[in-house]
């Protein structure tokens, strides 16, 4: 299995993990917490996909994620509607990632309905793989 498979493995891991987090309000600090880390995960091997299929395409190395996105819809990889709702996702992730003391239960609900975007995503590139 090469990294590219582990990686969306690992995803797939992933959203069944979340799965006990839907539906709920986030007020509890130990569930707020632990699905806040299961998106924030699912995004960032969404985004190593992307980083593996560039390489492995010889498409360069873009210096944003939302660059390599945009460079991967342009190359007609992913479609510019899913392009734009990945980088809605990058967005939110920046968010947990710099600003998390300002992320708030709602938040994370919110991101968990828009989740399944990089599923989508992921899928996409795996078709191109």
């Amino acid at each position: 299995m090469d990294e590219f498979q582990s990686t969306a493995n690992r995803i797939r891991k992933y959203f069944e993990d979340l799965e006990e987090y839907r539906g709920l309000s986030l007020d509890e600090k130990r569930d707020y917490y632990a699905a806040s880390m299961v998106v924030f995960s699912i995004i960032n091997e969404s985004l190593m996909c992307s980083e593996l299929f560039m390489a492995k395409k010889h498409f360069g190395a873009p210096s944003t994620y939302k660059e390599m996105i945009d460079a991967l819809a342009q190359k007609g990889i992913v479609e510019q509607g899913l392009a734009g709702r990945m980088k809605v996702l990058i967005t939110l992730r920046n968010m947990i990632s710099h600003e998390y003391g300002e992320i708030k239960p709602k938040d994370i609900v919110g991101l968990i309905r828009k989740i399944d975007v990089a599923r989508e995503f992921v899928s996409a590139l795996a078709k191109k793989y």
